[in-house]
């Protein structure tokens, strides 16, 4: 009896995860028929209107910065920092540095453990009004960490102390690694 009740229970999970399969592949198939139909249609584009960049175009590109991607970037420059960054939630990110929600549209947060003062923050303004308040907010944040790790791990400080905070037109970049210098390079191309 058992034998068979164990046949039937495992007959049943096998159906249900074929079927999750299917609709899954089904998904997967339209997503990948919608990609296709764009990349064509900006293929033919490019064919027919060669692209050319002009001021205005360059500041709009500037304005359009992915955040999250750009975060994502930075932290990932591995040889950079001396323990890997984690990702973290935006409005974390934004308690931890006393930056209020009002003053931003955007905002990616990636971060180390307590033991290294390693730390990246990306945010984007709501206004060009709001980016003194953001600035402020994160040389508060830097300052009480250098005196915090004064104390707590006194080799963080050169890196809190040379810190990059980084902002062009709405985007500021908040960034803590073991090479600052070169760090800045980075952030500069990115942003």
């Amino acid at each position: 009896m058992k034998h068979y009740l164990a046949c039937a229970a495992l007959a049943a999970a096998t159906l249900v995860l074929g079927a999750c399969g299917a609709q899954e592949k089904e998904t997967t198939t339209e997503a990948e028929t919608t990609t296709e139909k764009e990349t064509t249609t900006k293929a033919e584009t490019t064919t027919k209107k060669p692209e050319t960049t002009t001021k205005a175009e360059t500041t709009t590109k500037k304005a359009s910065v992915d955040v999250n991607s750009v975060a994502a970037t930075i932290a990932g420059k591995t040889s950079m920092f001396e323990e890997p960054l984690f990702q973290s939630s935006g409005s974390i990110g934004l308690d931890i540095f006393g930056i209020p929600s009002s003053a931003v549209s955007e905002v990616a947060y990636y971060v180390a453990s307590a033991a290294v003062a390693e730390e990246v923050l990306v945010v984007k303004a709501a206004s060009s009004a709001d980016v003194a308040t953001i600035k402020s907010c994160i040389e508060a944040r830097r300052s009480m960490q250098a005196e915090d790790y004064a104390d707590y791990v006194p080799k963080e400080v050169p890196k809190l102390n040379s810190a990059i905070t980084y902002t062009s037109g709405d985007v500021i970049v908040f960034c803590v690694s073991n090479n600052n210098s070169a760090m800045r390079s980075v952030i500069a191309g990115l942003v």
